[in-house]
């Protein structure tokens, strides 16, 4: 279940199991560790047109970003 919480509505959500998750607006990725009901900023990127365009996990965990100025951002 997501819950919703402070966050934008508009960006790219990612639940691994019911308690971790990550969304980003583009430009900061937040991560809970409680379902959604609290975040925090996990990674901020501030650099002209490098905002997140897409992203991918691993059934590990990590997770891959691919950014407007194709560069990859890599998330443990």
């Amino acid at each position: 279940m997501l819950i919703h919480n402070n966050i934008y509505s508009s960006g790219l959500v990612r639940f691994l199991n019911e308690n971790l998750g990550y969304y980003t607006d583009g430009v900061t990725i937040n991560v809970t560790n409680d379902g959604g009901k609290n975040w925090k900023v996990d990674y901020y990127n501030n650099a002209k047109n490098s905002d997140i365009l897409t992203w991918t996990f691993l059934k590990t965990g990590q997770g891959y970003a691919l950014t407007r100025d194709q560069r990859i951002i890599k998330r443990n």
